[in-house]
């Protein structure tokens, strides 16, 4: 009860857990916290938070992985386990250290899911390698009306690129359009990544269509149309497109940004 003599509160402990470094540093902060304070309904998601970002892109390891298991049997404890942002935080601590089957187990068992609930299952089940999975479960909610974003699409296309389905692929493409909401014209990460997708599932004549379109292009873009002429046999395609975009910067005096393209293409 030290804690609560001291007149230290929830709010000093989440800011503690908020700033974790790493997963020892989240443990220390709320195994010190429950010696006299009981964990709020901020506490959770800020501890998973901290926990995901902990070094996301290297290879989980036992600690990581055991503090995320106490985090979880704590949340189930304290009562905040249908928090909707806990919940959400835990889908995707699960996801950043790999395990997707965790993961999903928490989704399905989720009473509320929102938009970063839903992106965090999709990202999971396509780092996995289950694609097929991802994009099911991007029908689902489609199918129940829940709203998506672009981070959402673009996790979906690449699902649809890992495993070549094409149909899927146009699938999303063409709900989008229903939407009114037209990929290329509103981010160029997004326009690349249903690009990816028709040039990885062989739509070649929909991927040059695309580019063609493209008000912005980035390196990926023009990678992933160098890849798919090259495969296809149509690099004079490509080259065309690539040749009228140095024409059009070198009338309007962009040097700089012909060299940028150039040499994205190399």
């Amino acid at each position: 009860m030290a804690a609560r003599a001291a007149g230290v509160d929830a709010y000093h402990y989440n800011t503690l857990i908020s700033a974790a470094a790493d997963h020892r540093s989240v443990l220390v902060a709320f195994r010190a916290m429950r010696e006299g304070v009981a964990a709020d309904n901020f506490t959770f998601p800020f501890a998973l938070k901290a926990l995901a970002q902990a070094h996301p892109r290297s290879p989980p390891c036992a600690g990581a992985i055991a503090t995320l298991g106490c985090l979880h049997a704590q949340l189930v404890k304290s009562g905040h386990g249908a928090d909707l942002y806990a919940a959400s935080a835990l889908v995707h601590a699960y996801v950043s250290r790999g395990d997707a089957a965790s993961a999903r187990a928490v989704f399905d068992a989720a009473p509320h899911r929102n938009i970063v609930t839903w992106t965090a299952m999709i990202a999971g089940h396509a780092a996995a390698g289950e694609a097929r999975d991802a994009v099911a479960l991007f029908r689902e909610a489609v199918e129940r009306g829940q709203e998506v974003n672009a981070v959402t699409v673009a996790q979906v296309m690449g699902a649809c690129a890992q495993c070549g389905d094409l149909e899927s692929g146009r699938w999303v493409h063409t709900t989008l359009r229903r939407w009114g909401v037209e990929p290329i014209l509103l981010d160029v990460a997004l326009a690349t990544a249903v690009l990816h997708m028709y040039a990885s599932c062989g739509g070649l004549d929909a991927a040059l269509e695309l580019f063609g379109k493209m008000p912005q292009r980035n390196e990926a873009s023009w990678n992933a149309m160098a890849e798919v002429c090259s495969r296809h046999g149509r690099q004079h395609k490509v080259l065309k497109v690539f040749a009228g975009v140095l024409t059009a910067c070198s009338h309007a005096g962009m040097v700089d940004e012909a060299r940028k393209y150039f040499d994205s293409i190399g």
